[in-house]
């Protein structure tokens, strides 16, 4: 195995899931990708996977596709993580906490989680969720992360298999501009629109992104554009529901970057900074 960044390999997109919404995630990848999946849903033989691969940090990143949802899901989540943390695995669990702009109070269960559950990161989901991440609604939520350095995990777009549009990346330009103080990270580096989310990181320097693949699908990425934006730039697998083994991943990377100062940046550095500018 390669060198490690000092402080260990970062998982910045992972989706250890309550037990019965993961089986329903699950089900729906079955539906549409069958027998495409790296790994099942067992989240101790994912951690022993990741742990394997040399991460030593996982975000865990719950998301709310409709209303009501993420009252329950996060303490759900919560619930999840205590019991995972308690496994002999090696990984630091950071939990997650999400939003949907028709819940009655689309703040609530995220500052709950923050405040009384120690969540923090938090992640909203607009193509599954079917909302925009500039709408109005999330005016207050954005405030928030803001004050509290919480970094936003955001899926852009409208789309059933995940992809993202340009169009869709206009959101995400109106929410850095009104928020600088936001830290915002586009999951899949907006794939397939990759060129239109690094124009957005050089326009705003408060947006970050993740190079989390889609299903089976890699962020296309140029080494040069890698290396000009490593602290910017952070490493995620989606596990469990990713086409790619973690160390399959990380090897992609490497060789794409093989610069120890732009891994330290991709492979942990960027995103523990995020972190513990929260702390």
């Amino acid at each position: 195995m390669e060198a490690a960044p000092s402080g260990g390999i970062v998982d910045a997109h992972v989706h250890l899931l309550p037990p019965r919404l993961a089986r329903k995630v699950r089900s729906v990848f079955d539906a549409h990708v069958p027998d495409l999946l790296a790994y099942g849903i067992e989240p101790d033989l994912v951690l022993t996977n990741l742990a394997a691969a040399g991460v030593t940090q996982g975000w865990v990143l719950p998301y709310a596709h409709g209303p009501g949802v993420a009252d329950w899901l996060v303490p759900a989540t919560a619930e999840h993580v205590r019991d995972l943390r308690d496994g002999d695995h090696g990984v630091e669990l950071i939990l997650g906490a999400t939003a949907h702009p028709d819940d009655p109070d689309p703040l609530a269960a995220l500052a709950s989680g923050v405040d009384d559950l120690g969540a923090r990161v938090c992640k909203l989901h607009c193509a599954v969720g079917g909302f925009a991440a500039d709408d109005p609604r999330l005016d207050r939520l954005w405030r928030f992360c803001a004050e509290r350095a919480l970094p936003v995990v955001v899926h852009v777009g409208r789309s059933p298999g995940g992809d993202s549009t340009a169009d869709d990346l206009a959101a995400i330009d109106r929410v850095a501009e009104r928020h600088p103080d936001a830290a915002l990270i586009v999951a899949h580096l907006g794939a397939p629109a990759v060129t239109a989310t690094l124009r957005l990181l050089d326009r705003h320097p408060n947006l970050h992104a993740d190079l989390t693949p889609v299903v089976a699908a890699l962020p296309a990425i140029e080494p040069g554009e890698l290396h000009a934006r490593a602290d910017r730039l952070l490493f995620g697998s989606d596990a469990p529901n990713t086409g790619f083994r973690v160390h399959e991943l990380l090897e992609h990377w490497r060789r794409q970057s093989p610069e120890a100062a732009v891994q330290q940046e991709v492979l942990g550095g960027t995103a523990r900074r995020l972190l513990s500018a929260g702390a």
